[in-house]
């Protein structure tokens, strides 16, 4: 379920922004919407009543950007519903809260500041790479058996850093980093760069180990 359409992010290649089918005359989310706190309440008793499990909490927009998130989450956590996140958690978040999901992905996409800010352009134009870090290491602290992973989507402005990136952060306490391609209206020519992809990857690998996974690929890139 997506809580709101607003993200505090513009990435280069948002999937939700993009005509990606070369259908639509307008994007999919209306910047600006969200949902109410009294419908999602009112959902999650529905949701209990069928026997539902679980939800996850996504975008759309930035789902931690919703003013009333933290409420939601207390609502699914003590109706005894579980929840996933997938976040670039680059806003500010009660920690304790956010202990509860069963697990967590955050897209992240960089290794470095400057490349981080090039391809999610944060709104206000100020770079959030080291609040994101921080996120993850203070998620770590705050539930140390908590699925925390990352989404690193493999672009032309970042290929290079794939290794670097999976070392960063196993470093922060990761559970696991996942590496795939872009989804783009303007269809990337992968061939042209992955001998490159692929070296990076093999590394990357090499760190996996009992508490860290590394997930690559091939058959989407060629």
């Amino acid at each position: 379920m997506d809580p709101t359409a607003f993200c505090n992010h513009d990435c280069i290649r948002c999937s939700y922004t993009q005509d990606i089918d070369g259908a639509r005359e307008e994007t999919i989310y209306e910047q600006g919407h969200k949902l109410t706190l009294e419908r999602f309440l009112s959902f999650i008793d529905e949701c209990k009543a069928t026997g539902l499990k679980a939800i996850t909490f996504s975008g759309g927009g930035e789902p931690l950007s919703h003013p009333e998130i933290d409420q939601m989450m207390q609502k699914a956590t003590d109706s005894q519903i579980e929840f996933g996140v997938i976040t670039n958690l680059s806003v500010k978040i009660d920690h304790n809260i956010l202990k509860h999901a069963v697990w967590v992905r955050v897209s992240l996409d960089a290794a470095n500041i400057d490349t981080h800010t090039h391809l999610h352009r944060p709104k206000g134009n100020r770079p959030d790479f080291d609040r994101v870090l921080e996120n993850i290491t203070k998620l770590r602290q705050a539930s140390p058996s908590l699925d925390i992973g990352v989404n690193f989507i493999i672009q032309p402005e970042n290929y290079h850093q794939i290794f670097e990136a999976a070392m960063l952060v196993k470093h922060l306490g990761a559970s696991y980093v996942r590496f795939v391609p872009a989804i783009s209206s303007v269809p990337i020519d992968y061939t042209t760069f992955w001998p490159e992809i692929e070296k990076q990857q093999k590394a990357a690998r090499n760190l996996a180990d009992a508490s860290f996974m590394v997930y690559t690929q091939q058959e989407r890139f060629l």
